[in-house]
């Protein structure tokens, strides 16, 4: 696997972990704690991280260019 593929599945992989452990303490009975929901929000924050790095590395950087109204096949609401 090339290094750049290896870190897109290392980033991935800590974001699955990271939402596991969201979702442990979310399904807790018990309620949450004010600690435990600093570090729900915590998590959340670098889950974020992690999705923006791996956005930045797999999104090719390519100028966008405007699409001209009525070009799609979609209609205004």
């Amino acid at each position: 696997m090339q290094p750049a593929n290896e870190n897109a599945v290392a980033v991935r992989d800590e974001i699955l972990d990271l939402l596991r452990q969201q979702m442990e303490i979310l399904d807790s009975p018990l309620g949450l704690t004010v600690e435990q929901l600093k570090e729900c929000y915590e998590r959340q924050g670098r889950v974020d991280e992690l999705r923006e790095k791996l956005q930045a590395g797999s999104v090719p950087k390519v100028e966008a260019e405007p699409i001209p109204y009525g070009a799609g096949t979609a209609t205004p609401a």
